[in-house]
């Protein structure tokens, strides 16, 4: 190969390269731009439901828009379309009472994935005295600036149940014409964050590759881990060796099939959400099962501080993870 050959090579992978990293920035700039304006549609839906205006709400909702709701209450089931969508808005104003407030403590977005957490403090038609907290994360995704497809997970199922149970009347409907003085709004700031985001793509990738030593560097020394419900992996583990803990009961229920997935991950400030996606057979049971999990991570100095695992459907999760007699963990 001669000189001038050589020559025309390396200026053909220099402006590979430079085309290279110039798609990449492209990309890079619509995912961009596809998270705020993903982030901008939900705080929009916050506004309405806030306000109790239920076209509004409905409006940013696609045709084909698909709700899924866990448990047993009225709520409980899969509403579709944006006529579904109105239903179930029109039901949380019929079973609501006169006190509806909430706040949005953390959202994050990722492209298509917006996930968020709220608090309520309400009270029920018909029961001025009865008052009730809920917390809910929440897991939205958006196809062409619209509400696509959402799930609605109880971090407390049993409770979230117990509110949206029997109503004596529906007489709180109109009480809920003009927005609550509580709601404080959505803070977009901080609602796409690369470092937290990042961190967690490491931690996932060093599980994957089984490197517990390396995992332990994302995770802080005196770490929570939250396993509610009511299963036989149930409680809070404290500290690595806590972490620990809940695998080994975790695996020592699993036989000879153990997958788990990431499907959606996104960070905002100091909370990331993961969907974890599980396939497992159980040492008593050798159907291959799915699970659905939202894991939600809290990140200071960057580290793993905490983690919460709210299960898609607590009481199906309860029943996979609660062993027969045969069982010895």
């Amino acid at each position: 190969m001669d000189e001038d050959t050589r020559t025309t090579i390396a200026v053909l992978d220099v402006v590979e390269t430079v085309e290279d990293a110039g798609a990449a920035a492209g990309r890079d700039a619509k995912d961009t731009a596809q998270s705020c304006e993903n982030a901008r549609v939900v705080a929009k839906f916050y506004e309405a439901y806030a306000a109790r205006d239920v076209d509004a709400a409905a409006q940013l909702a696609a045709p084909d828009f698909v709700l899924h709701v866990p448990g047993r209450g009225v709520l409980a089931g899969e509403h579709w379309g944006t006529d579904g969508f109105r239903r179930y808005l029109s039901i949380i104003q019929a079973h609501s009472g006169a006190v509806f407030d909430f706040r949005v403590t953390a959202i994050a977005v990722n492209g298509e994935h917006v996930f968020t957490r709220e608090v309520l403090e309400l009270t029920r038609a018909g029961e001025p005295d009865s008052r009730f907290v809920l917390r809910i994360s929440n897991w939205f995704k958006l196809r062409g600036s619209l509400l696509s497809e959402a799930w609605v997970i109880p971090e407390h199922q049993r409770a979230y149940d117990a509110y949206w149970s029997s109503a004596k009347s529906a007489s709180g409907a109109a009480a809920m014409s003009t927005p609550r003085e509580r709601y404080g709004g959505v803070d977009l700031e901080r609602a796409a964050s690369t470092k937290p985001r990042a961190l967690l793509e490491r931690m996932y990738d060093r599980f994957w590759r089984g490197d517990a030593a390396a995992m332990r560097e994302t995770v802080d020394d005196d770490v929570v881990v939250n396993i509610v419900g009511e299963s036989a992996m149930s409680g809070v583990y404290r500290g690595w060796d806590g972490y620990m803990e809940f695998r080994r009961r975790l695996m020592s229920m699993a036989a000879s099939k153990y997958k788990l997935d990431v499907v959606a991950l996104a960070a905002g400030g100091r909370d990331v959400f993961a969907v974890e996606y599980i396939r497992m057979n159980r040492s008593w049971d050798p159907t291959l099962q799915e699970i659905y999990v939202l894991m939600h991570f809290e990140v200071d100095d960057g580290r793993v501080t905490r983690m919460d695992d709210f299960p898609f459907d607590t009481y199906a999760w309860e029943q996979f993870y609660t062993p027969d007699a045969r069982w010895e963990g």
